[in-house]
């Protein structure tokens, strides 16, 4: 059976009505449980409409860098389902270990990976640097060359 998602707003919008409403006969068995509730409910729905939009605001990141990852070829075919799945796993709250620990591995080697490719890109760059260098030092010698056989030919 799968659990209906409550309405928070309305809940917390009910209990703070419920708040500004006289507490007459009310039991003193009574009295303590519904005055911690008039304070508590409030508290901890608030507390759950801040951890979904914290949730929410996490998966949008969590998308954008997979997106940025998949456009630098970092991830797998077989992570990205992966991946996918995990993300259902973690939605369950008994599977949230589980799933964080199976994130954390699959990330790990994600950025394994993504170092790998920037220092390729970087010995890349400097590859290029140094054929630069070697191209300006060869002009610097055939010129150094050049002028030391146009001083022979005035000396002589």
């Amino acid at each position: 059976m799968t659990e209906q998602k409550r309405d928070l707003a309305a809940d917390l919008e009910i209990c703070e009505k419920a708040m500004r409403l006289p507490m007459t006969g009310v039991t003193p068995d009574d009295w303590n449980f519904f005055a911690v509730a008039r304070e508590g409910w409030p508290h901890a729905i608030r507390r759950a409409m801040a951890a979904e939009a914290e949730n929410e605001r996490l998966k949008e990141q969590l998308a954008a860098a997979h997106a940025k990852l998949n456009d630098l070829g970092c991830v797998t075919p077989e992570e990205e389902a992966r991946l996918e799945k995990l993300l259902t796993l973690y939605a369950e709250e008994e599977r949230k270990e589980e799933a964080t620990r199976s994130f954390k591995r699959i990330m790990d080697m994600v950025n394994l990976r993504l170092e790998l490719k920037l220092a390729q890109e970087e010995n890349e760059k400097l590859k290029i640097e140094i054929k630069c260098l070697q191209a300006l030092f060869d002009t610097a010698l055939s010129g150094m060359e050049v002028d030391a056989l146009a001083e022979t030919e005035v000396s002589e």
